[in-house]
């Protein structure tokens, strides 16, 4: 469950479902808004 989880840990969790072709994107695009 993403509740009770911090935002950095939500994008993680959430980038390591994502499928494979869009998690170095999702990755870069987390760091861009200071997530990760």
């Amino acid at each position: 469950p993403l509740r009770g989880r911090t935002t950095r840990e939500r994008a993680e969790n959430l980038i390591a479902v994502a499928h494979p072709d869009f998690r170095a994107a999702l990755r870069l695009q987390a760091k861009q808004l200071n997530i990760l």
